[in-house]
């Protein structure tokens, strides 16, 4: 009798490491590592939106068969497609950031509203090399703030996630044309792309690099401590 407790025992002891051991490593690999290459950018500028004059950067593509009583001059429907100018400040005339590309549309009856898709195609001589970020999401145009989620992009921003704080400026009552001032926060996972498939131009900075370092050596650690903490564990039991 005494033989067969102590078997059970053993065992019992046996898989009970096994499962903490197998716990720990879970722990380790799965709650770290869907943070350690995360990399957030901070991108501001400003976007000119221009319907009018000889130039414009956004023309009315189609006319919406419904017009909206609490919003004069807008139609439930209206799509506009949009090329407009990314600047470093409020002045169409200051630095050029890049280009707005995309469209809205007017998607509500019982307010001015807006479906955004568009894409921020940052200057190929600037320090984004070409880069892209896709933004879609709601406008309430009325709100002095609204969210809109970054779903993706391209270049240095390949895989990207985040979302942009969109607020109007500047407006023209008169012809539809508006400045908005656009924060944009962008989290990319730069660590998961494998060295072949990173475009040469496109290169992680050395801080970015020693923070990848930095976790994957906090990783190895951690693991460690856990391994000396179970194997304590037996020795006790």
């Amino acid at each position: 009798m005494a033989s067969l407790c102590s078997f059970v025992c053993h065992h019992h002891h046996h898989h009970l490491l096994l499962f903490l051991f197998a716990a720990a490593v879970a722990v380790a690999f799965t709650t770290k590592v869907v943070t350690a290459d995360d990399n957030m950018t901070h991108l501001h500028f400003y976007m000119h939106d221009i319907l009018g004059g000889s130039n414009p950067t956004a023309i009315e593509i189609v006319k919406g068969p419904v017009a909206l009583s609490s919003v004069p001059g807008v139609n439930f429907g209206n799509l506009i497609a949009i090329d407009d100018a990314l600047t470093e400040g409020p002045e169409l005339s200051s630095k050029p950031i890049g280009r707005a590309q995309g469209f809205y549309m007017s998607t509500a009856f019982q307010e001015a509203s807006l479906l955004v898709s568009v894409n921020f195609v940052l200057a190929a001589d600037g320090p984004y090399n070409g880069s892209v970020v896709s933004v879609q999401g709601r406008d309430p145009i009325a709100a002095p703030v609204r969210e809109l989620s970054v779903v993706g992009g391209t270049g240095q921003f390949r895989m990207a996630r985040g979302y942009v704080l969109w607020k109007t400026y500047d407006g023209n009552a008169t012809n539809g044309d508006g400045v908005l001032e656009l924060d944009v926060y962008v989290t990319t996972y730069s660590g998961r792309l494998a060295p072949s498939t990173t475009p040469a131009a496109i290169t992680q900075s050395p801080s970015v690099q020693q923070s990848s370092k930095s976790t994957s050596t906090s990783l190895r650690s951690e693991f460690v401590i856990l391994l000396i903490t179970i194997t304590i564990c037996a020795f006790l039991l």
